[in-house]
């Protein structure tokens, strides 16, 4: 999940960053000094000072500059965050929250010069402050109630498609194996799992092909027919198909 992660003193306002998209979602968040991001064709925002945090998401083009004094920033690019960041957000954050960001985000630059086995748990753990820190930027509501055992339904569901992907188990074969008309089914996977009963078959047979493609020595052919897909073209289109991550 985490690409990039930087920190330090910038002096946005003699090396500016130009606007591009990143292709990644991108936390900046500037600690001491003001900085504030550029937008092509839009007027520049006022300048923010620490602790300010930046999200903008990966098809936004952007860049940053200074007021002119030197910025001490922390910066992390992700390829996937949650669904509540469904576009740009800014806000101060606390100053105790903001250090700690920092000091996880300073611990993952030195780890990725000199990798250890703890390396990526620290990354993860840097992420999940950054997350924290501008997911408290945003109101919190509550999620459309799903009836009691809808999950324990949904589950059993997808236990039932695993165990017979391989005879061309569909959508409306788990819908009956636990008792549903397909449309409830399929209404039920997305309050549940927040994804489509098609998308959610879709991945468990990608899982399935990339499990035996791994063990070496198989075929295309033989990972579609593990799957349910009458032919080697039909799983590399659903391959293909797959979600790029955000």
């Amino acid at each position: 999940m985490l690409r990039y992660a930087g920190c330090g003193e910038r002096d946005y306002r003699r090396r500016p960053i130009p606007a591009y998209p990143r292709g990644l979602w991108e936390f900046e968040l500037v600690l001491d000094g003001a900085i504030a991001p550029v937008f092509p064709g839009r007027a520049r925002p006022a300048f923010r000072r620490a602790p300010w945090l930046w999200v903008l998401p990966p098809d936004l083009a952007h860049g940053w500059t200074g007021d002119g004094g030197i910025a001490r920033v922390a910066v992390l690019h992700l390829a996937e965050v949650p669904p509540v960041f469904a576009g740009p957000v800014d806000g101060r954050i606390p100053a105790a929250v903001a250090a700690q960001v920092a000091g996880l985000v300073a611990t993952v630059v030195a780890d990725r010069a000199r990798p250890t086995t703890h390396a990526a748990v620290r990354a993860a753990q840097a992420a999940a402050t950054m997350l924290a820190a501008a997911a408290a930027l945003l109101p919190e509501r509550p999620l459309p109630s799903t009836p009691a055992g809808a999950a324990g339904r949904i589950d059993a569901a997808e236990a039932f498609l695993r165990a017979h992907l391989d005879e061309g188990a569909g959508v409306a074969d788990a819908a009956r194996a636990v008792g549903l008309s397909e449309p409830h089914f399929r209404r039920l996977v997305r309050a549940v799992r927040g994804t489509s009963a098609r998308d959610l078959l879709a991945a468990l047979r990608r899982e399935r092909a990339a499990q035996i493609l791994a063990q070496g020595g198989a075929t295309l052919a033989t990972a579609a027919a593990a799957c349910g897909l009458g032919s080697a073209s039909s799983l590399c289109r659903l391959r293909r198909r797959q979600p790029p991550a955000r």
